[in-house]
């Protein structure tokens, strides 16, 4: 692996991995010449990815180490591969032998691919921001040289302070290890999809920043999309309450346990934030997914999005509660708004109902993307919320 990273990128390229260390402790980086950088994330409970892929055109220089040896050690010759920026992005390919000429494309792939992971305490301390940086060149390590697996993370600085035209080069050496990578299986067809700009979004969390959990919810009928604080007794007051309904006989236990989560919910603070259909960039809703009936005996919905599955919330026409982890959510919605000095990325949040993931995705014409997949709490735990902010509307 060896790509450099022009001035102007190298801020959001480093804001791209603060955002990443906020979800998960370590960063999985997936390199190929062909396909670009993409950098990957998961939290300990796995209900959280985040990634951020880098196209080729990213990079003033993207191509594989010019070494002897593949990045896996198995000391087979490999084919040079790189792409650069100034010669029309195109590919330059050069081999020592006609074997090589004539390999598979997907054989030379696989020799160039380099997949890592390291540790998001180890790199934070280089990402830092910088200033008057002209370049970094992200290079691992060569089996021939090296005994220990690392990435050299490698600053060009101007010296203009001083009137003169030094250039200051510092190297960071950061350990790395083996990985196989990760992936969010996805599919959006027919999901619900907002496009808002994320500084009316973090307008919007601003007053609910305090809450580890939130609750969005999206009510077709009165065109509102509401946010609200949400708290774990939201969701044991409904189980508190059913178990005290359904066992009165049984003595006074339930009933104190019910009296007990209702006082939590007394003393808690609800914050909410709306804002109407007028302020988002584009919406389309989908109240009414489509319901494969062959499979309805087993009870499960499917449309691709549905199969295996519980079926919809009954209210999906009129509105979807969405509750899910405010940290990253905002991390990304922050990534978005600030990274670049210049504009904002639009971000694109799509949705089905509660308990089937949110994807929130943002690209930078066709050099960049960032996604983040976020599961979401059962709507079946929610029949019980007060959702008075989207009913009480007119």
């Amino acid at each position: 692996m060896d790509c450099t990273i022009p001035g102007h990128s190298v801020r959001p390229f480093c804001a791209a991995i603060t955002c990443l260390s906020r979800v998960g402790k370590e960063i999985y980086i997936d390199f190929d010449p062909m396909d670009g950088l993409t950098l990957r994330s998961l939290n300990d409970a796995k209900s959280v990815f985040a990634s951020f892929q880098y196209q080729p055109s990213f990079f003033d220089r993207c191509s594989a180490v010019d070494s002897g040896i593949s990045p896996n050690g198995n000391g087979r010759k490999r084919k040079s591969s790189q792409h650069r920026n100034n010669d029309g992005a195109g590919v330059d390919d050069s081999g020592d032998d006609d074997d090589e000429n004539d390999a598979p494309a997907a054989s030379l792939t696989q020799e160039n691919r380099y997949s890592v992971r390291l540790a998001c305490k180890a790199l934070l301390p280089v990402v830092k921001t910088r200033r008057q940086v002209l370049s970094l060149r992200i290079v691992s390590s060569s089996p021939e040289l090296s005994a220990t697996n690392s990435l050299d993370f490698e600053f060009q600085y101007s010296n203009h302070l001083n009137n003169d035209d030094a250039i200051v080069n510092v190297i960071h050496r950061i350990g790395v290890s083996d990985a196989q990578g990760v992936a969010a299986v996805i599919d959006k067809e027919d999901a619900s999809e907002l496009v808002v700009a994320p500084s009316v979004l973090l307008r919007m969390l601003e007053p609910l920043k305090r809450t580890a959990e939130l609750a969005l919810i999206v009510n077709d009928t009165h065109k509102l999309v509401t946010t609200v604080t949400f708290h774990q007794e939201d969701v044991q007051a409904t189980g508190a309450a059913s178990a005290s309904n359904s066992n009165t006989s049984a003595g006074g236990i339930n009933g104190n346990s019910a009296a007990v989560t209702a006082t939590q919910r007394n003393t808690s603070i609800k914050t909410e934030t709306s804002i109407n259909y007028d302020d988002l960039i584009e919406y389309e809703y989908n109240g009414h997914p489509e319901i494969d009936n062959a499979n309805s005996n087993d009870g499960t919905a499917s449309s691709g999005n549905n199969s295996g599955t519980s079926p919809p919330p009954d209210d999906l026409s009129e509105q979807v509660i969405l509750v899910f982890n405010m940290k990253e959510f905002r991390s990304v919605l922050q990534f978005c708004s600030q990274a670049y000095t210049d504009q904002e990325l639009d971000v694109s949040i799509n949705f089905f109902w509660g308990g089937k993931p949110l994807v929130v995705e943002a690209s930078d014409s066709s050099v960049f993307k960032c996604q983040l997949v976020m599961a979401t709490l059962d709507h079946t735990l929610l029949r019980a919320m007060d959702t008075t902010s989207g009913g009480g509307a007119s």
